[in-house]
């Protein structure tokens, strides 16, 4: 069993992020120490864990409840369009960046 203060050492987070994994459902505490606190399956450092890394790979928090409980085949297919989505942002960012460019160009041209 690990405390929350265990939990934040160990993974990284805060304790609001911690307490909003927990309104959130996400973690799910076992139960209280003796001054109160709350306590939790050695797991929760590993579902911390994923649930940071699918944050970095764009999925909300929203969202993360449902992909915690993907099967393989459902999260496979949830990654495949992640990607397209991230895709399509690169492409937004690279046009932008082209006009920005091209703009900067005219500038230094005047």
């Amino acid at each position: 069993m690990k405390s929350s203060r265990e939990i934040y050492t160990l993974t990284g987070i805060t304790r609001k992020t911690l307490r909003g994994y927990v309104s959130l459902g996400l973690l799910v505490p076992e139960g209280k120490n003796a001054r109160g606190g709350w306590i939790f399956s050695d797991e929760a450092v590993v579902l911390v864990h994923r649930i940071r890394n699918f944050q970095s790979m764009g999925f909300t928090l929203r969202e993360m409840s449902d992909v915690l409980s993907m099967s393989d085949g459902q999260l496979r297919e949830a990654l495949q369009e992640k990607i397209k989505e991230l895709q399509m942002q690169e492409d937004q960012v690279r046009e932008k960046i082209l006009c920005a460019q091209n703009a900067l160009r005219k500038l230094e041209e005047s």
